[in-house]
């Protein structure tokens, strides 16, 4: 798989794009998309943006609005991040547990160069960088993910649970 998804809030990277020349990009956005735990920051392995919107979406226990970014691996590499696969045991979902990826040994000045790619890919006019899924869709999403069989709404957590059989 060449990519890697994360949740993110478009709607303040959007509105603060503007913001990008000459003043940089505003505080809430980072802030909100860039949680670190051990100076790591989380990402999901998968091979398209919507695949890494239902890895994403399998770890809800409510279900609600998500957005999503991709980035190639490589891109990422190649600006000296550092990618560790990491095992993520909270996901119900027993095969996207290996998926998981953190960005490691992250500084402030490393924050701000990744702030800047996420701005670039939000701001680009083309490519399929990010979506945004309110809630109908994000539940379409994991709907056909169990209908194809990729997953088993059993596996799914509380709200997510009782959505999904709703619609089957």
């Amino acid at each position: 798989m060449d990519f890697v998804a994360k949740k993110i809030n478009i709607g303040l990277w959007k509105d603060n794009i503007k913001f990008l020349k000459p003043h940089g990009i505003m505080a809430d956005p980072v802030t909100d998309s860039f949680k670190t735990d051990f100076n790591k920051l989380s990402f999901w392995e998968c091979s398209s943006l919507e695949e890494g919107a239902l890895e994403i979406a399998v770890c809800f226990s409510k279900l609600g609005p998500c957005d999503v970014i991709i980035f190639k691996k490589d891109e990422l590499k190649s600006l000296d991040f550092k990618l560790e696969r990491s095992f993520y045991k909270y996901t119900p979902i027993e095969q996207f547990r290996e998926r998981h990826f953190d960005m490691v040994d992250l500084t402030l000045k490393d924050l701000v160069r990744l702030s800047l790619n996420f701005a670039k890919k939000i701001s680009a006019k083309k490519g399929n960088n990010y979506c945004i899924y309110d809630k109908n869709k994000l539940l379409d999403l994991v709907l056909s993910a169990v209908k194809d069989n990729r997953i088993s709404a059993e596996n799914l957590k509380s709200e997510m649970k009782v959505a999904v059989k709703e619609k089957l």
